[in-house]
């Protein structure tokens, strides 16, 4: 669903933001791929540096995926009216109903203030943690971006890994006492998963965009895809 022209400036510096952050990222893979200082060592040596800033790039893309949908969310929110707004809690408390004793604390705001502190105060505490959520979450506000399997099935891979490094230290099983060490194919998964990152931004723009400005975006979405899928035959190739 193609956004109007008033809409579309919020919303797409939300996505350059995020796409800056996921070239952070990867700049983060490139530079771990190239180090060469032998002198740095916590609880282990280079390669645990190395491996390290790879997990943590994974960590920061992940995040610039969820902190994007979520401040789509927040923008698209404002415009809604009916049961999307009817499950949301009011600000400061956890009920979708509220009485007049809820209200006290709210004294002073406007209708429109506590809305817009309500949306935000739910999107602060939502997360998204595979692209099953994701998708459905931008369904129900009605954007459908068009985005290839290998897009989706990349982002699910790299949110799933993000999981296993954020909760467990990227140990592989409960039990486990190492870290293993990453293999270059994990880091070139990795580098895979940035650029899947930004192919999916380069597809919501486009969805994001008005008629009018579609084919300002076609030629970057596509070529995001195009080199995303480059990048995993030459993958596959080495297999």
């Amino acid at each position: 669903m193609p956004t109007d022209l008033t809409e579309f400036p919020k919303l797409r510096k939300v996505v350059e933001r995020s796409d800056l952050i996921v070239r952070r990222a990867f700049d983060l893979m490139l530079f771990a791929n190239s180090a060469t200082t032998d002198d740095l060592t916590i609880a282990g040596n280079k390669q645990t540096i190395t491996d390290d800033v790879m997990r943590a790039a994974v960590v920061l893309s992940h995040a610039a995926i969820d902190d994007m949908i979520r401040s789509i969310g927040r923008i698209k929110y404002l415009q809604q009216r009916g049961p999307l707004l009817a499950s949301l809690p009011i600000a400061g408390g956890d009920k979708t109903t509220v009485n007049l004793a809820g209200l006290v604390s709210h004294a002073g705001k406007t209708v429109t203030e506590l809305v817009e502190e309500s949306i935000s105060c739910y999107f602060d505490r939502r997360s998204f943690n595979s692209c099953t959520e994701v998708m459905g979450f931008l369904e129900s506000i009605g954007v459908r971006p068009s985005v290839p399997a290998l897009v989706l099935q990349s982002l699910d891979e790299l949110m799933k890994r993000r999981h296993r490094i954020v909760h467990q230290g990227d140990v592989e099983s409960a039990d486990g006492l190492y870290v293993p060490a990453l293999a270059d194919a994990d880091m070139e998964r990795f580098m895979l998963w940035a650029r899947a990152a930004r192919a999916f931004m380069g597809c919501l723009l486009l969805e994001l965009a008005p008629s009018n400005k579609r084919g300002e975006f076609a030629p970057a979405a596509d070529s995001l895809v195009a080199d995303l899928q480059r990048f995993a035959a030459e993958l596959n190739n080495r297999i």
